[in-house]
């Protein structure tokens, strides 16, 4: 491996919501592991919130290098201190709010797929282009969240909330070959 590869290639944790490093323990729970409950939304709740629940989900990419090859590890992760419920909800807003999840995870997904496929222009570049695809990835996860609750209205239109069940199981099934959360691409072909 090149010196200035060692030098680049660092341990790098993003999430979207901010540099922040999230290790496995009861803080979070992972997409796939298990569905939802009402239990893991412990966090305060706001006393200003007109909505049910707030769900937290974050894409959580750690990565780093050795030799000619770069190993990732890109989870969907859900936030239990920082995801929220008001007393006597029920479960179809649980249903909605593990579809929030599920459309992190859906980003996540895309993720894998784009850097998979990509091919770094040099060794001084990774960061910065494995950066801009995870931001990228962020906009993106975040523009359809915000529609979603807009369609639905936040669950209240069950018609629009069928429709948006239907469309992102479709959509996390068209992505299914990119749900393993751990890979590695060979990146040899930057030092010929």
């Amino acid at each position: 491996m090149k010196k200035h590869l060692q030098q680049l290639i660092l341990i790098l944790v993003f999430c979207l919501t901010g540099w922040t490093s999230y290790t496995q323990d009861d803080r979070y729970v992972l997409w796939g592991t298990r569905s939802l409950t009402w239990d893991d939304f412990q966090g305060p709740i706001p006393s200003n919130s007109q909505f049910d629940a707030l769900t937290n989900s974050a894409i959580n990419l750690i990565y780093d290098g050795e030799n000619a090859s770069l190993r990732f590890t890109i989870e969907t992760i859900f936030d239990l201190k920082g995801s929220w419920k008001k007393a006597n909800v029920n479960p179809y807003v649980l249903q909605h709010e593990q579809l929030h999840f599920d459309i992190t995870e859906y980003h996540s997904r895309l993720l894998r797929k784009k850097l998979k496929g990509y091919r770094f222009k040099s060794f001084a570049t990774i960061e910065s282009d494995v950066k801009k695809m995870f931001n990228q990835a962020f906009d993106n996860a975040n523009k359809m969240q915000v529609k979603y609750d807009k369609d639905t209205n936040h669950s209240i239109n069950k018609k629009k909330q069928a429709k948006w069940n239907r469309k992102v199981k479709k959509l996390l099934k068209s992505v299914s070959a990119y749900k393993n959360p751990k890979f590695q691409i060979n990146i040899s072909y930057l030092t010929k």
